[in-house]
């Protein structure tokens, strides 16, 4: 089954079997339903029209009346959420008892799996990501069950919506070591019964042993390393490598494989030439592959299997290469806020205002913003760094660029006012 027909099945044929079906409303939810199972399957090439038709259907069906609570949860998604001024907390507040209204339905697991998922990162979003509340312990560990039913029960699912089930939920809960772990390995039996012969199920389990290495590992220099956690972190990455290189003969295709392979070379270390043909690999297949980009860089770290020179001399070829667009022209200026790091915290202002570190910031973003005019987001980081570095006259260029200000995003609203302040008098002589 491709993902059309399945996703067609999930919402609009879940909805005429279980759904809350009336006449007032049946047909702006079908159309909804259809228009979001496209979007899903990657049908709709348009996506922002897509997105417009979709909420207008949706406000359609709410406007009649319907109370069906996969409706309701696709509108809040996509119409509520993208009101201005609705916060992260509003918007928990409407998805709770959606929520719940879908835990009593009978839709799949599948279509519950995502609700589930998405109520809990909505709380999450405005709660201390120190602190797991009951509440959100409750969501994680009931859109693990809904997932692993899916995957069960669904084993005609297309190996893309198994992927994006166990990759949405792990991602979920990455900052949560003691579900991460258990969550994986409760997904893994069914992911293998009924898709061993796919590169997405060994993606998936490349993926997890990538982190399950690096937290074996943990954060410490080379040397505080325990003689214990070096070898779980050498077995784990093996079993990565092996799940990966398996993908990759089942899918040469699939950009996310050699991607994810950088991140074995990083810690294995097996040499450059490695990791030079699997980032050659995965620029073939992207010319835009910014992560791809950026985990060399990361390989490039003077802390790893490079030198501050290395990460430069990359992050200029990104900014001047005439095949590689998105957002690689911005590993320039990521390569010098990295470098910032290995400069003492006392020190660090004092690295922007180097005299060879604004003109590559200012490439860096100049030619981003060439092939990308309408990522109006990104002003707000070429402004930071511009304030940085003291470049006043890019500065007040790009503060009535800025669009609506996130404040908050330069430290909040008196240290927004003091950057514009400063612009003004510094441009002003």
């Amino acid at each position: 089954m491709d993902r059309l027909e399945y996703n067609l099945k999930s919402f609009v044929g879940s909805y005429w079997r279980v759904g809350r079906t009336n006449a007032a409303w049946d047909e702006a939810v079908t159309n909804a339903f259809s228009i979001m199972a496209g979007m899903l399957a990657g049908r709709e090439t348009e996506q922002e029209i897509a997105s417009k038709q979709l909420a207008r259907f949706c406000q359609m069906a709410i406007g009649s009346g319907c109370d069906d609570p996969l409706l309701r949860y696709v509108h809040a998604r996509s119409v509520l959420s993208t009101h201005q001024g609705m916060t992260q907390e509003t918007l928990a507040e409407a998805l709770r008892p959606i929520e719940k209204d879908m835990e009593f339905s009978h839709y799949p697991a599948h279509r519950k799996f995502y609700v589930s998922l998405r109520t809990a990162e909505t709380i999450r979003a405005y709660q201390p990501r120190t602190n797991t509340s009951p509440e959100l312990g409750r969501l994680f560990v009931t859109s693990m069950a809904y997932g692993r039913n899916a995957l069960v029960d669904e084993p005609d699912m297309p190996a893309e919506d198994a992927y994006d089930i166990c990759h949405e939920l792990l991602k979920g809960v990455e900052n949560y070591h003691r579900y991460y772990q258990d969550f994986y390995f409760q997904l893994e039996k069914p992911l293998f019964q009924n898709w061993s012969n796919t590169a997405q199920a060994h993606l998936i389990k490349g993926t997890f042993y990538v982190q399950y290495a690096w937290r074996a590992r943990g954060n410490s220099t080379a040397e505080k390393v325990a003689e214990d956690a070096w070898k779980l972190f050498g077995e784990r990455l093996e079993i990565a490598a092996n799940a990966l290189e398996t993908a990759w003969k089942l899918d040469p295709s699939d950009v996310r494989i050699p991607t994810e392979m950088l991140g074995v070379e990083l810690g294995q270390g097996k040499g450059p030439e490695r990791e030079e043909l699997w980032f050659q690999r995965a620029m073939a297949l992207n010319t835009n592959a910014y992560e791809a980009c950026h985990a060399k860089l990361t390989y490039l770290q003077p802390k790893w299997h490079g030198s501050a020179e290395q990460m430069l001399a990359f992050g200029k070829e990104c900014v001047d290469s005439t095949a590689w667009g998105g957002r690689v022209p911005l590993i320039l200026a990521d390569a010098h806020e990295a470098l910032a790091y290995y400069v003492p915290k006392a020190e660090r202002a004092d690295y922007w205002k180097q005299p060879q570190v604004w003109p590559d910031v200012r490439a860096s973003y100049e030619k981003f913003f060439l092939l990308n005019p309408e990522a109006l987001g990104w002003r707000h980081n070429y402004a930071r760094v511009a304030y940085w570095c003291e470049a006043w006259k890019d500065l007040n260029k790009q503060i009535p660029l800025l669009g609506e200000v996130n404040e908050e995003f330069f430290g909040g609203p008196a240290e927004f006012q003091k950057m514009v302040r400063l612009a003004k008098e510094h441009g002003a002589n």
